[in-house]
């Protein structure tokens, strides 16, 4: 990693207001590189350049780290293992179920979670209903998994009583509140700051009624 990309590093989590323990940082750094090198071969996700992964990705998943205080929380879609590695690393005392259908993907995330140590999460190569979660989940994340009526369909039998769904999105439209089943509902829709991203983001927390 360049001097620039280190020093966008260090200024990105002080505009988050992240108080990561020097180990954090090398894992978070680790983490990106070795996603962007076995990106070359595998084509793990569309951003090639560092400084963007490091704001599209890194940046973007740590943006919600203070919002999501539960003990259990799994991320749905995970892709190259987005949001939820980086926020394992910065939640250690937090258990992460990750799950991610396409294969590749999933043997990539479940070779980084072996190298970085992190013994708070499993991974399931497997679609999110294909998966049981024993008692379930308090929180459920997702950055890319569609409509919140299709984040909730497929997910929502992994939430233990009075868990959270946890949406980030851009913008969210009125028709697509208005396809929310009727016995769900949006508890907070909140704008979130990610450093060095002009596009606007969004946190929507979805509660069972």
């Amino acid at each position: 990693m360049t001097h620039e990309e280190k020093t966008l590093f260090r200024e990105g989590f002080k505009k988050l207001k992240l108080d990561l323990a020097k180990h954090q940082e090398e894992q978070l750094e680790f983490f990106l590189q070795s996603m962007l090198n076995e990106n070359k071969k595998f084509n793990l996700t569309g951003i090639t350049d560092p400084r963007e992964a490091i704001i599209k990705h890194l940046f973007d998943s740590l943006s919600v780290a203070r919002d999501i205080s539960a003990t259990s929380i799994a991320d749905i879609g995970s892709g190259a293992g987005f949001p939820g590695i980086p926020l394992a690393i910065v939640k250690p005392n937090s258990n992460f179920f990750l799950a991610e259908a396409k294969q590749k993907k999933a043997k990539f995330i479940k070779s980084a979670t072996k190298d970085l140590g992190l013994l708070n999460v499993v991974v399931f190569g497997k679609r999110s209903e294909e998966i049981k979660i024993k008692k379930g989940v308090e929180a459920i994340v997702c950055r890319a998994i569609g409509s919140l009526d299709y984040f909730i369909e497929k997910t929502k039998h992994l939430l233990s009583e009075g868990g959270s769904l946890y949406a980030m999105k851009g913008k969210l439209s009125d028709d697509e509140i208005k396809k929310i089943p009727s016995d769900w509902r949006i508890a907070q829709i909140k704008k979130i700051d990610v450093p060095y991203l002009e596009a606007e983001r969004h946190l929507i927390r979805v509660l069972k009624k």
